[in-house]
């Protein structure tokens, strides 16, 4: 955890040296896309790229998924595309001390902050922003380099939330400042729980967002837990209705996280097929997780 670059698996040398293949051939091809400057996507190409995924057959064209969308390859623009547009965040240092310590770095420890950061970037993305856009003769999903200013400027909404200062919403500062309410001093690695209530408490007191924020108890899925956060006005008779109608109105848009342990010293191999299918969800917002002092954020599989 001292290094500054991201964290690769490496659990076996047969995986070492495919995860390092991968990284190799992901880094090369958005290396690419980024220091081209006229690089621009074709707009009929794209759609047709983009219908052809999604209602043929993903098995028979395509072995790459990525918060619900299936591409031919690591290497394909679309794919480049949809990757280049989801929110990277990582160590940084050097940035304002977190009060009223005198951190300037999260180097080290940081990991499971910067993993729940772009969790919850990636939920604002998919509420503000969409997986699914209206289009003059059909559907197209949100890319940044087909940004309008419209959504540029939500995009920058966005982003200056996670900025590395003490008054920004949700940064590494109040993340860390706000672990004190669950026994994590500044500067101590965070694990799941801590990482997921932390952020509701943050969601909770920023009047800027709509967007609501659940943790489910105990790897379960609460009807009544679900409703209580969903509905906007907390009272009996509002409890009692349910979503549809006319009263769908009463409910704002929910992230859902489920803090859950996939196995002991290790991820279980029982749990793999359905972790996958995790990605392939049409709200997915990826997964964060990992072993003690080493996360990782996940929003696709090959």
């Amino acid at each position: 955890m001292e290094a500054t670059q991201p964290i690769r698996p490496t659990e076996t040398s047969r995986q070492t040296s495919a995860a390092s293949t991968l990284w190799h051939r992901l880094s090369l091809r958005l290396s690419t896309l980024l220091s081209t400057t006229e690089y621009r996507l074709e707009r009929y190409g794209f759609l047709m790229s983009y219908f052809h995924s999604d209602y043929a057959d993903p098995q028979a064209i395509s072995n790459v998924v990525l918060l619900s969308r299936t591409y031919a390859s690591i290497d394909s623009p679309e794919f480049l595309a949809d990757f280049h547009s989801r929110l990277w965040l990582t160590y940084r240092h050097s940035y304002p001390p977190i009060k009223p310590s005198q951190y300037t770095s999260d180097v080290g420890w940081g990991c499971m902050l910067r993993s729940g950061q772009m969790l919850l970037a990636s939920g604002f993305l998919l509420h503000y922003l969409g997986r699914v856009g209206a289009f003059f003769w059909g559907f197209l999903d949100w890319r940044l380099p087909n940004r309008d200013k419209a959504s540029w400027e939500k995009y920058v909404k966005i982003v200056s939330w996670f900025l590395d200062s003490n008054t920004s919403p949700y940064s590494i500062h109040r993340i860390a400042l706000l672990g004190k309410q669950y026994d994590k001093d500044i500067g101590e690695w965070f694990g799941p729980s801590t990482i997921s209530n932390v952020l509701k408490s943050l969601i909770q007191t920023h009047k800027d967002s709509s967007m609501g924020l659940h943790v489910c108890t105990d790897g379960g899925v609460y009807k009544d837990q679900v409703l209580e956060t969903l509905l906007k006005e907390e009272n009996e008779e509002m409890r009692s209705l349910h979503v549809s109608g006319a009263n769908r109105k009463k409910y704002r848009p929910l992230l859902m996280l489920v803090p859950l342990r996939l196995g002991i010293d290790n991820l279980n191999p029982v749990y793999i097929p359905a972790l996958k299918k995790c990605f392939e969800m049409q709200h997915c917002v990826g997964v964060a997780g990992g072993r003690p002092n080493s996360s990782l954020f996940f929003i696709g599989v090959e």
